[in-house]
């Protein structure tokens, strides 16, 4: 509000015709209520004869025809101008209060939220701020049937503007239980019409981003990033900085990377003529390396190092949609790192991208180089040998043959395959019955009771007994022969059990050959040790050392978790030498005294 409308102000009464005769009341005499309608009744009458008033006179004069008992009950209020002389008109009705469009808007989507609808046809539909009500009957068939659609994860053809008023009603709360998975169907409709309609690209990483936030979820900024195709801005941009910096380890997409630089990359011949993917790879993996180098060198990140300024910035909420703001309020507080702003930060990724840039002009064999490259002796080292080694096993991986297997070939081997071994097996089986003989024997005397089974044998006049001690459920029968026919050309010579002294207890009896199971040896303190303080990145790397691979070999592993293969065996190194005193990595090897051990501690 301007200061001349806080000031006291006085108003203008314009006097014309017949009101130059109206006297001018002394301030000293306080005229009776009466008498102040009677005087403003007279201004009015006289400003209806000039026909200035209208109809409105009319009115006024009609309300004073009777005394009031109170101005308040018959809507009439009294204004006091600079001459005391009152103005008398009909007081308007306070509205009833209403609902907003957007509340209006949330309504009707609560009271339809998980309608199914019938098959329906499409109908157009183009308007700026789609609502329920800007649709006609047709176009709300065609919307519930298509929503009902989507949801089923398929996705129509339709217009823009149907795609629009469902994000609206994801975003108030319509269509979701829990924050995640309305989270989870805004990325999903935006993949899906991405692409036939790029305008989604311009309003859903902010609305996104609004709906992460008033939901407080932790889900990683990337999933914005990676469906932005010409990278972030602004604050979003800040955010996504921020919370690649914090990540562990970094993870910086190269679009939001080169609008950290000072130096267009973009730009370059090498850039363009063939070291763009090239350059897009290795220089946020490059950054990554070194922000892991500081932290343990220095015991610092490199946001750490570089301590960009913090600032509280106030973002308004879902701009540009039918969002009602009384469910999470129309501003935010964020504190954001001013990332993009940090001169010194900026200066060290300008260097460390054109640092990149020259070393892969130096493998890929491309004429020139960058000059007057600003980089720490031992950061220059180490981007060397990150883009050497590197290049040399991307190299070496797209020189490797690749074997193409037909499956439908495959299987029919395989079919073949078993149908040969079946027949081989049948034709082993009856040569096997043809040749092999067979035995049988009878048993003079033989009686089984349910204590023992006893044998007896009479030959040559002497008695031989041999006691076989066994629990049976039933009772045997009474001894019977077991006689079988014995081919004439393999006869059975008599059964000698002559040399059998003693009762053998053929169940409880094992042989001396077979010895008991032995405890795996338990592992030393020390390699105890060793391994709770691995981590999985040194896990994977030991599995592929002991199995007799060379450092080289450890590359996808330190690609994986943003490192090198050099850095992984001085990890490696350090943790040994801190519990076993010695180092497990010698040259490009595993020491082959420690092979056992670590197989021993990784449970080969």
């Amino acid at each position: 509000m301007t200061r001349d409308r806080l000031d006291a102000h006085f108003a203008q009464y314009d006097l014309g015709g017949d009101e130059k005769e109206i006297a001018i009341p002394e301030r000293s005499s306080h005229p009776t209520h009466n008498q102040k309608l009677e005087d403003a009744a007279h201004v009015q009458q006289m400003r209806h004869d000039r026909n200035d008033a209208g109809n409105e006179a009319q009115s006024i004069s009609s309300s004073l025809s009777t005394e009031p008992q109170s101005s308040k009950q018959h809507g009439i209020v009294v204004k006091h101008d600079l001459f005391d002389i009152n103005e008398v008109f009909q007081e308007t009705p306070e509205p009833d209060r209403k609902l907003s469009l957007e509340q209006r808007f949330v309504a009707y989507g609560r009271e339809r939220e998980w309608d199914i609808g019938e098959e329906a046809s499409f109908v157009p539909f183009k308007s700026y701020w789609p609502t329920y009500e800007s649709m006609t009957p047709s176009q709300l068939r065609w919307y519930f049937y298509w929503r009902g659609e989507v949801r089923e994860e398929r996705y129509p053809d339709t217009d823009l503007s149907y795609i629009f008023l469902y994000i609206y009603e994801l975003i108030n709360g319509i269509g979701w239980i829990q924050a995640m998975d309305g989270y989870r169907l805004l990325l999903r409709i935006w993949e899906a019409y991405q692409k036939r309609y790029q305008k989604l690209n311009a309003y859903l990483p902010e609305w996104v981003t609004d709906f992460k936030v008033v939901h407080r979820l932790d889900v990683p900024f990337q999933d914005i990033v990676d469906r932005t195709p010409r990278g972030l801005g602004g604050l979003l941009l800040e955010m996504e900085l921020m919370s690649a910096f914090r990540k562990e380890p970094l993870e910086v997409s190269w679009r939001s990377l080169r609008k950290l630089s000072d130096y267009d990359a973009e730009k370059s011949k090498f850039y363009q003529q063939e070291g763009k993917a090239a350059l897009e790879s290795y220089a946020p993996r490059a950054l990554a390396l070194v922000d892991r180098y500081f932290s343990k060198t220095q015991g610092m990140r490199l946001i750490d190092k570089y301590r960009p300024v913090t600032r509280n910035r106030k973002k308004f909420l879902f701009r540009s949609t039918v969002y009602d703001e009384s469910m999470y309020g129309d501003l935010t507080d964020i504190d954001v790192m001013e990332i993009t702003s940090c001169t010194k930060l900026r200066k060290f990724v300008t260097e460390l991208i054109r640092g990149v840039e020259n070393e892969l002009r130096e493998q890929m064999g491309f004429r020139g180089r960058l000059r007057n490259i600003k980089l720490e002796q031992e950061i220059a080292r180490l981007v060397h040998k990150f883009v050497e080694r590197e290049y040399a096993a991307q190299e070496a991986e797209n020189n490797r043959i690749v074997v193409e297997i037909d499956s439908t070939k495959l299987k029919q081997l395989q079919q073949d395959s078993d149908q040969v071994r079946e027949l081989l097996t049948i034709e082993e089986e009856m040569n096997l019955a043809e040749s092999t003989p067979q035995l049988s024997f009878s048993i003079p005397h033989a009686r089984v009771d349910t204590e023992q089974l006893e044998l007896r044998f009479d030959e040559h006049g002497r008695e031989e007994l041999m006691v076989v001690s066994a629990s049976f459920s039933d009772t045997a029968r009474e001894s019977h022969s077991i006689t079988q026919a014995v081919e004439e050309e393999h006869p059975v010579s008599e059964l000698n059990v002559a040399n059998t002294r003693e009762p053998v207890d053929l169940f409880s009896y094992k042989p001396e050959s077979i010895e008991e199971p032995q405890h795996k040896d338990k592992l030393s303190s020390e390699w105890e040790e060793l391994l709770s303080l691995l981590q999985p990145m040194h896990t994977e790397a030991l599995q592929l050392l002991v199995q007799g691979e060379s450092v080289s070999a450890l590359v996808p592993v330190a690609m994986k978790y943003g490192s090198m293969a050099d850095l992984l065996v001085d990890d490696l190194n350090s943790l040994a030498m801190e519990c076993i005193g010695d180092l497990l990595v010698d040259g490009d090897q595993l020491l082959a005294e420690y092979v056992a051990d670590c197989r021993k501690m990784l449970g080969n």
